[in-house]
């Protein structure tokens, strides 16, 4: 296939290179033929003729490269100046089959064409044997090949004895022409007749006609084994019987030949030197079918014999007078032994033996009974023996049970706590009775209810589990046993176990009174612990958390579902959270949420301390006030003494009207050195004029009672002053000011 290829890739190089020179050239068809039609028989030769059609525009020459392909495989090509060329197939197979494609290659151009070919027919294999004569046990091996045929491949071996197919087996050969088989030779064969056929396995339904026969003769390495029975094959029992198997051995086999002696499929006797003997004082029991075998390696005869025994007396009966094989201490027991169809006559001086298991119970006349009152030892297996004539025979056996009463029962509880338990928890108990025949029934009971039943055949105690679910599980609790030989008045009942349990500490809270959270300092702290419900006693456990560390505070065990716990004296080292856990015998402990509490100012010291900041609230107002008036008062001093001046020094006041008119009213204009200062002020600052120099009204009333002091009406007058107001004096500006005696300014 390789050469197939470097060929084809030469081919086109150089055609290219020739195709250089010139010239104008076209495929117009390419035709694939087959020299034969479909189908195709197997064996026959086939020429595919491939041409091409090509038209030029001069005379020139042009290299063709013919290649054929099978199923897409390139399988031949050729390269030729010629239009057309064949591809031979000799002779055509099955595997033959297929599609056929011609593809034509020139310079760069190509054609190609298409054909299918179905070839029918598969050639009969070759078959082949190693030996054609073999003895019995030995293997035939069988070799079957179709050399013309191309795998993968199925060869069907057939094994054929007395024209009929006894064996058949089939083999595939993946890679390979040819395959084997091995067929056993067994007891019966012969002449053996051998054949193969063969199939290809990508083809369907295509498969070969039988190869020819191959005959193999069979010897015999022994013969049939021969049986002899003494002293007949029919006699009467009472007497040895002997049974002798033979066999013949070929010359020509060395190994030893096994002789097996067998009655229904029980091996009596076997032997190598080709005589085998069995030898036995006959009873019916022995009646039945001999069989003897003769084998070596995979070969193997055999033949059988019917031996029929007649019967010298019946199998002994045995007989209990009792309604059921069960019985109770003390209850009669009367066994009767006797063999049917045998003559009072003989029968007057044969002995019986009754037979308690292994053990000679007791040897009786024939016809007696055997009667006694039984113990739990008595249980067991009874049968009655008879011999006559060397001949013994047992009756079917009886099986009696014997029961004793049980004891009394022993109630013992498992858990470490004998009279506690948690509810929720599994209480274990066991009962257990020693006395008493198995089986044994046990009983348990809480007070009149029946909790729980099992029974056991062991010679143990009974477990039994309650689920303590609800609290009514608590109570007495006893067992009771019994068996079949338990009678009502004869109950037996075990010791009392009283059994308490257990209800855990639920729903836990903590109170505090106040409970806002904050306590006046030096007040009580109530804190109070509850909980749900839960056994008593009950621990509680009170602490103070603080810091990331906690105190334990008071702990006390009371029969009461809460406790109390009071600080009498709250302060600040007190702050903190506040929580209790609460515990029982259950072992398990609840923890309340923590409650934050802090202490506050007493009411007593709030009050201190509020009417100290009252009063020094007052003391500065009254204070002020004081400043406050103090200097009004000097303030209006300094113009009155200053108008007394102006008025003795014969000061002009043409700047003053004075008017008086009916309701003794004066009106005057006054101006003191602090009025100049102001105005001083003012000039030096003509900035601020229009925004600090305004204009005031003071009202000033006058008592009458003060007319005296001047020359004015005793009527009360209004003095109106126009006064400059200055920075210094903003906070008097405004401020009305009443004077009781305005005469004794003059």
């Amino acid at each position: 296939m390789m050469y197939l290829s470097v060929a084809s890739l030469f081919f086109v190089v150089s055609t290219r290179l020739l195709g250089a020179r010139g010239g104008v050239f076209t495929i117009n068809d390419v035709k694939l033929e087959a020299s034969l039609l479909n189908p195709v028989r197997n064996g026959a030769t086939l020429d595919l003729h491939c041409s091409v059609d090509i038209t030029k525009d001069d005379q020139f020459d042009l290299e063709h490269l013919f290649m054929f392909y099978k199923d897409e495989v390139l399988v031949y090509n050729v390269s030729s100046n010629l239009v057309s060329t064949k591809f031979t197939i000799n002779p055509a197979r099955v595997s033959s089959t297929g599609t056929y494609k011609c593809q034509v290659d020139v310079e760069r151009k190509t054609g190609s064409k298409e054909i299918s070919v179905h070839v029918t027919g598969v050639s009969p294999p070759t078959i082949h044997i190693a030996k054609s004569e073999v003895k019995e046990g030995e293997d035939v091996t069988v070799q079957c090949e179709a050399l013309e045929e191309e795998p993968p491949l199925k060869f069907t071996f057939f094994k054929i004895r007395d024209s009929s197919i006894v064996s058949e087996k089939v083999m595939s050969a993946r890679n390979k022409q040819r395959a084997e088989a091995n067929f056993p030779v067994e007891k019966g064969d012969t002449i053996l007749h051998f054949q193969c056929d063969v199939a290809v396995l990508l083809i369907q339904n295509e498969r070969s006609n039988l190869s020819s026969s191959k005959i193999v003769t069979v010897t015999e390495p022994f013969s049939i084994p021969r049986i002899e029975v003494f002293p007949s094959s029919n006699f009467t029992e009472g007497v040895y019987m002997a049974i002798k198997c033979t066999v013949q051995l070929s010359p020509s086999v060395s190994d030893p030949v096994e002789l097996v002696l067998q009655k229904d499929k029980h091996i009596l006797s076997s032997s190598t030197n080709g005589t085998v003997v069995y030898s036995q004082l006959a009873t019916v029991g022995h009646m039945g079918n001999y069989t003897c075998k003769a084998e070596l390696k995979k070969a193997w005869k055999s033949s059988s014999v019917s031996i029929a025994i007649a019967e010298l007396f019946a199998r002994p009966r045995l007989t209990v007078k009792t309604v059921r094989n069960e019985m109770n201490e003390g209850d009669r027991l009367s066994l009767l032994c006797a063999v049917p169809g045998l003559s009072p006559e003989a029968a007057k001086n044969q002995n019986f033996y009754l037979l308690h298991g292994r053990k000679v119970k007791r040897q009786m006349k024939i016809g007696d009974t055997y009667e006694t009152m039984v113990i739990e030892a008595d249980s067991g297996s009874y049968v009655c023996e008879v011999m006559i004539s060397n001949i013994t025979k047992t009756s079917e056996p009886i099986i009696l049970n014997v029961y004793a009463p049980v004891s009394k029962p022993v109630l013992t509880q498992l858990q470490v706590n004998a009279t506690k338990v948690v509810l929720g928890d599994t209480l274990t108990l066991s009962c257990f009775s020693a006395g008493g025949t198995r089986p044994v029934t046990y009983y348990l009971y809480r007070g009149t209810e029946r909790v729980s039943s099992r029974m056991s055949a062991r010679k143990a105690p009974e477990i039994f589990t309650v689920n303590v679910t609800k609290s009514d599980g608590a109570g007495n609790y006893y067992c009771q046993a019994a068996n079949r030989n338990t009678r009502s008045k004869e109950k037996q009942f075990s010791n009392i176990i009283n059994v308490t349990v257990i209800t855990p500490v639920t729903d836990l809270q903590l109170v505090t009174i106040p409970a806002l959270g904050t306590v006046e300092e030096g007040s009580e702290l109530l804190l109070l612990c509850s909980v749900g419900g839960g056994s008593f006693p009950i621990d509680f456990h009170f602490y103070l958390k603080k810091a990331g560390a906690r105190r334990l505070l008071h702990i006390t065990r009371i029969d009461s579902n809460y406790t109390s716990y009071v600080i009498p004296s709250f302060n600040k080292e007190e702050d903190g959270g506040y929580y209790c856990t609460a515990s029982n015998m259950a072992g398990q402990q609840l923890s309340s949420e923590p409650v934050t509490m802090k202490a506050v100012l007493a009411t007593w010291k709030k009050g201190i301390l509020s009417a100290f900041i009252v009063f020094i609230i007052f003391a500065v107002i009254a204070i002020a006030v004081y400043f406050y008036l103090d200097k009004k008062r000097k303030g209006r001093r300094i113009p009155l003494e200053k108008s007394r001046s102006i008025n003795s020094a014969g000061v002009n006041y043409d700047k003053a009207t004075l008017e008086l008119k009916n309701d003794d009213s004066y009106y005057g204009t006054n101006q003191n050195e602090e009025e100049n200062h102001v105005l001083k002020n003012t000039d030096e600052n003509p900035e601020d004029d229009q925004d600090q120099q305004e204009v005031e009204y003071t009202e000033v009333k006058v008592d009458p009672a003060s007319s005296q002091r001047a020359p004015v009406p005793r009527t009360s007058d209004t003095v109106y002053s126009e006064i400059a107001r200055s920075n210094h004096d903003a906070d008097l500006s405004s401020t009305n000011m009443t004077t009781e005696d305005s005469q004794g300014a003059n």
